[in-house]
């Protein structure tokens, strides 16, 4: 945030309250909003809305520089639109007069800040339109970004059933052996002690218990089941057999599509956990490098090497373990474009089924944050170029996007990208991502999503992320997740 040039932002007239989606987008610009006037802004910018005729209204952008010069813009907007739409116009003007004031270049995915573009692409294609020429037209994507995510859409409408009664379960193990630099996840450091792994286990099983009896009562079908993180694996290996005991005991495993476990630490995988995902049924596993250079590993705070990378893939590879997914993340510190371009190139020692690649996210919750100046960066000029790499890369292991999302502060404005082989996508990524499914969470930090009858909105519950709290409060939080999914199911009864 240091670096964004601060703009003083001033709105009325709108019906809606769109300071969130304005303020994204100025932030993508490289601005920030100030509802303070003071002489370290780069100029001051007004948003007004006037009626046109009982139909339409004009939303107004104004700039005024340092210097007096003034700069107008105007989008037309039906006056009973919904919010979308609105910060859909109010981003248009607000981008025009920018672009007019100070010369920005016009961001790759247009006027979109949101972390889900398929779900837009998808409202598009329902209603009966080209969501590549609408997302180009009116939304200014360019139109690479606006084929991708419309390619991506319609292969999961083609791969998910949309059968309101197939959910997914996501179970979370909120701790990982060390935190890493860059991460913003509400994760702990797994505590080593046998009491507390034993309580967390007893209190997960409960949990899955009250969860087996919900999908009971309303016919529900688990299409995938995905335990995640944190670090599953940081359980220690009594305790990690157990979790799977557990579930493979409560859930009919056979019955589900996928079950996957992202293991993502490689000092975390061995034999005998290998063999307890085996027994309980996992199809599907993650490992996640995010780099394949020793010295980034080491600045980053994995705590594991380069070789335990490998080793650990062979030794899934030695199991009926199908399906392996590994992540890279562009932008890491001290990393140059010839040292992404070198870890991308390594997975075809690996030939994975999957691949996912991120572009770092710099969150005011991590670590990296506080130091980041301390460091040095890739350019987004060149992190884009790395992400056309990872494409060519991809397509020689044999895969294509599948599943795509967004991040506030990612580098360069780009997106996450999930390749797959055909066959292979991940079904719980693709209903997780695009939140027309419904998701149960179980276990602490763990959210449960139901979409309404509407098809646009979610009902929501989350867990708490502290175990404590998760642990004594069981009772009344089972009750809250339950009375949450009743208002989508009991509807249809």
């Amino acid at each position: 945030m240091d670096n964004l040039k601060k703009i003083f932002v001033k709105t009325w007239n709108f019906p809606f309250n769109l300071d969130k989606p304005l303020s994204d987008l100025l932030i993508i610009l490289g601005f920030q909003a100030i509802q303070v006037n003071d002489d370290n802004i780069v100029g001051k910018l007004y948003l007004r809305v006037e009626p046109s005729n009982k139909a339409f209204s004009i939303c107004h952008a104004d700039v005024i520089d340092l210097t007096g010069n003034k700069f107008s813009a105007e989008c037309r907007v039906i006056a009973k639109a919904d919010r979308g739409e609105w910060a859909r116009c109010a981003k248009i003007a607000m981008l025009s007069v920018l672009k007019q004031a100070f010369g920005i270049l016009e961001p790759s995915w247009g006027v979109l800040t949101g972390v889900r573009p398929g779900k837009l692409a998808n409202k598009i294609l329902f209603a009966g339109e080209n969501p590549e020429k609408v997302l180009v037209e009116n939304y200014l994507l360019v139109g690479s970004n606006a084929k991708l995510i419309s390619d991506i859409v319609k292969k999961q409408n083609a791969i998910l059933s949309r059968n309101v009664r197939d959910i997914a379960v996501y179970i979370g193990v909120p701790y990982c052996p060390s935190r890493c630099l860059y991460c913003s996840f509400p994760t702990g450091i797994m505590p080593p002690e046998d009491e507390f792994q034993q309580n967390f286990c007893d209190s997960v099983e409960e949990d899955i218990r009250a969860v087996v009896q919900l999908i009971s009562m309303y016919g529900l079908r688990i299409k995938s089941l995905y335990i995640g993180g944190g670090t599953p694996t940081s359980l220690n290996d009594v305790f990690f057999q157990k979790l799977m005991n557990v579930i493979s005991n409560n859930f009919s495993v056979g019955l589900i599509d996928e079950f996957t476990v992202e293991a993502g630490r490689p000092d975390c995988i061995n034999a005998e956990k290998i063999r307890a995902m085996e027994e309980a049924g996992v199809n599907r596993i993650s490992i996640n490098p995010q780099t394949m250079h020793d010295r980034t590993l080491v600045a980053i705070g994995r705590r594991h090497t380069v070789k335990q990378v490998y080793d650990a893939f062979a030794t899934i590879r030695k199991s009926n373990i199908s399906i392996v997914n590994m992540d890279l993340i562009v932008g890491l510190p001290q990393e140059g474009m010839r040292d992404m371009e070198y870890s991308l190139d390594k997975m075809l020692d690996f030939y994975p089924e999957n691949l996912t690649v991120h572009s770092l996210a710099l969150k005011k919750s991590s670590p990296l944050f506080q130091i980041c100046k301390d460091y040095e960066f890739v350019s987004a000029e060149e992190a884009s170029l790395v992400f056309d790499h990872a494409s060519l890369v991809a397509e020689k292991l044999g895969m294509s996007p599948y599943y795509l999302y967004r991040q506030h502060y990612m580098l360069g404005n780009l997106a996450n990208i999930g390749y797959a082989k055909p066959g292979t996508e991940c079904i719980y990524n693709m209903q997780m991502m695009e939140e027309q499914d419904t998701v149960i969470g179980i276990g602490p930090s763990s959210a449960t999503k139901v979409p309404a009858l509407d098809g646009h909105h979610l009902y929501k519950f989350h867990m708490p992320k502290n175990f404590y709290d998760y642990k004594t409060n069981a009772k009344q939080l089972f009750t809250k997740r339950a009375e949450t999914i009743a208002l989508r199911y009991e509807q249809e009864e």
